[in-house]
């Protein structure tokens, strides 16, 4: 897809759903390329993660318990790799200093 047969819907289903490099490459364009369009196009290209919510830890925590990898429970839970080892090692972690108090 070229920068000239994107349209505005296009981008806008792509931008701020992901980093603005995965955008791009979902684009199949640079992200020069990416940010000029959404310049042009007025559209923002802001990307908040999306924090967890407690039900949502607690079933990446029992899953983890089950024996699943981290990589399965991302793919499982519509999240990263990073986001799952990062919020289940937080947990850990909170859960540890609790038990020394």
């Amino acid at each position: 897809m070229n920068k000239q047969s994107i349209t505005p819907e296009q981008f806008r289903a792509v931008a701020g759903t992901m980093p603005a490099c995965r955008a791009a490459d979902a684009l199949g364009i640079s992200q020069a390329n990416f940010y000029r369009l959404a310049q042009s196009y007025s559209i923002s290209t802001a990307f908040v993660y999306k924090p967890w919510k407690p039900e949502e830890k607690q079933i990446a925590a029992e899953l983890r318990a089950a024996g699943e990898s981290h990589k399965s429970i991302a793919m499982k839970m519509g999240r990263s790799v990073a986001s799952v080892s990062r919020t289940l090692s937080r947990m850990r972690k909170a859960g540890t200093k609790r038990g020394a108090q």
